[in-house]
């Protein structure tokens, strides 16, 4: 019986320990999120990195412009991220891929003044299988071949189909 009542008290142990350990583990970690671009990080975000997973706390127009920028700079050694993010916030190709209107928004930026505004409705549903569609392109697809030629002015047809439908 004493045994057993040890080895409950060392899970209990084991079990705080480990709680304590995972808590601290994004302690110290640096924003990912550029400040010299016009795409900001949300004040407190600490992401290890800007895909999916870590996107907690950034607004999800801006999760869609890093994971595309992460699949790009991923494929192609030579594609700079922060580059790639400042074009792509600015790529009106690409927001027209998205549903809305690139002449009119213009930016990202724009896109997401509007949807703070509410005079565009962001389909969180719908975002989150385009996330999933583009962050699951590999880079032997041809559309991702295309996607970069040293700029990134034919990012949109990476866009996949499933991210027609994000904004209303």
């Amino acid at each position: 019986m004493r045994n057993m009542n040890n080895f409950f008290r060392i899970v209990i142990i084991l079990s705080l320990l480990s709680t304590s350990l995972l808590s601290s583990c994004g302690a110290g970690v640096t924003e990912t999120c550029n400040p010299t671009t016009t795409i900001s990080c949300p004040t407190g975000y600490t992401g290890g990195d800007t895909g999916i997973q870590a996107a907690q706390g950034i607004p999800t127009t801006y999760q869609i412009v890093y994971s595309l920028c992460e699949t790009i700079t991923a494929c192609y050694d030579e594609a700079d991220y922060t580059e790639c993010v400042e074009m792509v916030n600015e790529s009106a190709a690409v927001i027209d891929e998205l549903g809305l209107v690139g002449s009119v928004y213009q930016t990202f930026d724009g896109v997401q003044s509007a949807v703070t505004a509410g005079t565009v409705v962001l389909d969180e549903t719908q975002a989150d299988v385009c996330l999933v569609a583009i962050e699951a392109v590999s880079c032997a697809q041809i559309d991702v071949l295309n996607a970069y030629d040293g700029d990134y002015a034919n990012t949109q047809v990476m866009v996949p189909d499933a991210c027609a439908s994000v904004y209303d």
